[in-house]
């Protein structure tokens, strides 16, 4: 799944979250991406697991 807008998968956000990249890093990181879309990202796989 990719997020709406950009060409950056859902799965390489929630990846790098979880070995420790902060917010931060990962708006520098990647530009096009927004706090609200990271949020969607956690909110996504918390349905996923529920």
């Amino acid at each position: 799944m990719i997020i709406k807008n950009t060409k950056i998968p859902v799965e390489l956000v929630l990846e790098k979250l979880g070995h420790g990249y902060s917010l931060e890093t990962l708006l520098e990181a990647y530009p096009n991406l927004t706090t609200e879309q990271i949020q969607a990202c956690l909110l996504f796989a918390s349905d996923n697991v529920k």
